[in-house]
């Protein structure tokens, strides 16, 4: 750990354009020789047991699982490893990427994709008291690109019900979701506790930045100085492998 720390000192005194790249190789030459630096899991965060992630309300029953007030960087160390992430800098979005320091996360976990914001709170206008949000789609047709979107704001208080998800998404006096506005061709295709569940075409991200990128993020986070973006790395890079995956092939982006 001296090692790491000895690189996060020097990062911030160095030119980063050059020294990431420094460092993006020495922490390669790291992982690949030790396997990577592998912290144990909070108790509070640890992944639920006999439970898998496989559809929305798989989802509300690990959440509702875990001890409240579940922050969400705690729901993400809990999740189980190798995880399987595509990683993207895109800006438009509910939860935008914040570039490469604070890129959107997904978390494939085919058919369900679940998503995140490392540092929502950063954008501009924003304040401490935003909600960071858990994003999730559930394909249902490959074929024609078609998925189900939910969400969650964190952090989660209390037990939740079947519906929340889709009360999030749903668009007050409108028989549409918030998702319309960036997802093409929806529709309602269920109810869940009497509130709507919508349908549209899937998008996947038109920008991406790699594992090694994160990681560094993650060596040279300043907790005193970004502890929220540096708990959300460390909930993500600290407790197991990462995994490249990519979206469906043929899934369309905001650009098709």
């Amino acid at each position: 750990m001296q090692f790491f720390r000895v690189i996060r000192l020097f990062s911030f005194v160095q030119s980063r354009s050059y020294f990431s790249i420094l460092v993006v190789i020495v922490t390669g030459l790291a992982l690949s020789a030790c396997g990577g630096v592998e912290q144990p899991k909070n108790s509070a965060c640890a992944t639920p047991a006999d439970m898998v992630l496989s559809d929305i309300n798989s989802v509300v029953e690990w959440i509702n699982a875990m001890e409240k007030p579940l922050e969400l960087s705690c729901f993400v160390e809990s999740l189980p490893r190798p995880l399987k992430v595509n990683n993207s800098t895109d800006e438009l979005s509910a939860q935008p990427a914040l570039g490469v320091r604070s890129p959107r996360i997904f978390f494939m976990y085919d058919p369900l994709i679940l998503t995140v914001s490392v540092d929502k709170n950063d954008v501009p206008g924003g304040s401490a008291d935003d909600h960071d949000l858990l994003e999730m789609s559930y394909i249902t047709d490959k074929q024609d690109m078609q998925s189900i979107k939910a969400e969650l704001a964190f952090p989660v208080l209390e037990n939740l019900a079947p519906s929340a998800p889709y009360k999030k998404v749903k668009l007050i006096n409108r028989d549409a979701s918030s998702c319309i506005f960036c997802h093409f061709d929806e529709v309602q295709v269920d109810t869940v506790e009497g509130v709507p569940v919508y349908q549209s075409m899937i998008l996947a991200p038109i920008s991406s930045i790699t594992i090694a990128e994160i990681i560094v993020e993650n060596i040279t986070c300043h907790s005193e100085l970004e502890p929220k973006r540096c708990r959300m790395l460390s909930a993500l890079v600290d407790h197991g492998e990462l995994v490249w995956e990519d979206f469906p092939e043929g899934s369309p982006t905001r650009l098709d």
